[in-house]
């Protein structure tokens, strides 16, 4: 009797055992396939870049555009050493009737030195994909299919682009694969997956043509302050003052208070010829000029009393109260007007005048071009 039921509990813990050695086996059956499917995912958007890398340098060096205008030749016989390529034939055939439409439309914006991607290049990087995993997209369905559950319209090329950074190739494929359940589960268990690829086209170096950088005139009053103080700053790093007391820089006993005017606005100035740039078209209103260094210099007297004493760099050392407070004013001004002997001396005699009036000596540097 005590072997039966020792059998018995055998056979029992057996069974068990082969239940959990069936779901382990079966689930990392199913991990294999869905590592092999994404294998097989990541290998075809590599050889989708490198083919879409080659046809860059075909598109470009061989101007494929102007060559089928020319010669009358399909778009497959220019292209006949690139295979990938040529599944886009059969698709652009059954979207529209046009042989090789989408691909010429893709020659074009690569000639022209254009990004593609998004919808407008998900159709080519999709076709060229489904070429090269399996040699055709009825294969590369099938085969994918069998792993994980997706065909090639299941994947999302979107994401993807060619030249977006002026000579690179990603290729981006997103997609969800389906765990293989064997019925265990009905609505089966989905895996969101990404693959990435990345690889430079081969085309010549472009001239790049560098726009030049946005003058500080073109901001706003409260922006252009902004920038100017910061880049004054920037060259006084130890006589910089804090922000948030009027008082931009000090050395030497003296409190200064960067400002900017541009003189060749209405306010300052008024033009024989409206938006000309030459300097020498402006006359400037002495009145208005003066009325605005007495502004800028009581508030920067109004400061000086009210912070002196209490000032820090921005390196944080503490600047005692000295003895005797000087103030100045640095008025930024635009650089054609230094160019002016008219009106350079209008500006500087108005700066000399109004800074005797109020106590202070006021600077003029003229910095970047307003007249552009």
């Amino acid at each position: 009797m005590k072997k039966k039921g020792l059998s018995g509990s055998v056979t029992i813990e057996a069974s068990f055992a082969l239940v959990f050695f069936i779901l382990g086996y079966m689930c990392i059956l199913s991990l294999v396939c869905t590592v092999r499917a994404e294998c097989a995912v990541q290998c075809g958007i590599d050889r989708t870049a490198a083919e879409i890398s080659r046809y860059c340098y075909a598109a470009d060096r061989l101007g494929v555009s102007e060559y089928l205008e020319k010669s009358g030749a399909t778009v497959g016989e220019a292209i006949d050493n690139i295979s990938g390529l040529s599944g886009l034939m059969e698709e652009s055939e059954a979207e529209d009737g046009e042989s090789g439409s989408i691909l010429k439309q893709m020659t074009d914006m690569l000639t022209g030195g254009k990004t593609i991607g998004g919808i407008v290049g998900e159709p080519v990087f999709r076709a060229v994909f489904a070429e090269n995993v399996a040699g055709s997209r009825k294969e590369t369905d099938k085969y994918l299919y069998n792993l994980a559950g997706i065909t090639t319209d299941d994947i999302d090329f979107r994401y993807s682009s060619v030249l977006r950074e002026g000579n690179s190739v990603e290729i981006v494929a997103v997609y969800k694969v389906k765990l293989k359940t064997f019925g265990l589960i009905k609505n089966g268990i989905g895996l969101t997956m990404k693959n990435t690829a990345v690889t430079s086209a081969w085309i010549p170096e472009r001239e790049k043509t560098e726009e030049p950088p946005e003058s500080k005139w073109n901001l706003n009053n409260f922006e252009r302050g902004k920038a100017w103080i910061s880049e004054i700053k920037s060259e006084n790093k130890y006589g910089a003052i804090k922000s948030g007391y009027g008082i931009d820089l000090y050395g030497g006993g003296t409190y200064t208070m960067i400002n900017s005017i541009n003189i060749f606005t209405a306010t300052y100035s008024s033009c024989k010829s409206s938006g000309s740039s030459d300097p020498e078209d402006y006359e400037i209103k002495e009145k208005a000029l003066r009325q605005q260094f007495e502004k800028y210099a009581d508030k920067l007297n109004e400061c000086i009393e009210k912070y002196s004493g209490k000032l820090h760099t921005e390196n944080g050392i503490f600047i005692p109260e000295p003895e005797t407070k000087k103030g100045a004013l640095l008025i930024i001004m635009p650089e054609e007007a230094a160019s002016s002997e008219k009106l350079k001396k209008a500006c500087e005699t108005a700066a000399e005048v109004t800074g005797k009036d109020k106590g202070i000596s006021i600077k003029i540097e003229y910095r970047e071009k307003a007249l552009l």
